[in-house]
């Protein structure tokens, strides 16, 4: 029986690192951006099922999905509201994969604790 439960904890081990490679590639890709994404739709992308996906989300990053991606996407809208300028925050808040910039807006006040606009400005300034 023990060594079964050590196989088990071995293949877990060895199947969570292929889906950490798998993922890392992805995000390196930066596919997080595109709109809707939901787990069931990552999950078939990397091969897996949702249930292993959430579960290593968890473990990896402690916070689920949802807010997993949610935080991909600010980081993406971050380096674009200093890089791009040009760009509105209503354009950035799409480009990064958000559906809504009332919800993009809500969530980047949230972590960064002032508004993308107010967060763009601060940051030029201290360019």
């Amino acid at each position: 029986e023990k060594s079964r439960a050590c196989l088990c904890i071995n293949n877990i081990e060895a199947y969570y690192a292929g889906i950490g490679e798998k993922l890392d590639s992805w995000v390196g890709m930066e596919e997080y951006t595109s709109p809707g994404l939901n787990i069931e739709e990552l999950a078939g992308t990397l091969d897996t099922n949702r249930t292993y996906l959430a579960a290593y989300i968890k473990s990896t990053y402690h916070m689920s999905f949802r807010e997993w991606i949610a935080g991909l996407r600010i980081e993406y809208a971050k380096r674009m509201l200093v890089q791009q300028p040009e760009l509105t925050v209503s354009a950035i808040s799409e480009a990064s994969g958000f559906l809504s910039l009332s919800y993009f807006t809500k969530i980047f006040t949230d972590k960064e604790g002032c508004s993308p606009s107010k967060w763009r400005k601060n940051s030029s300034s201290a360019v």
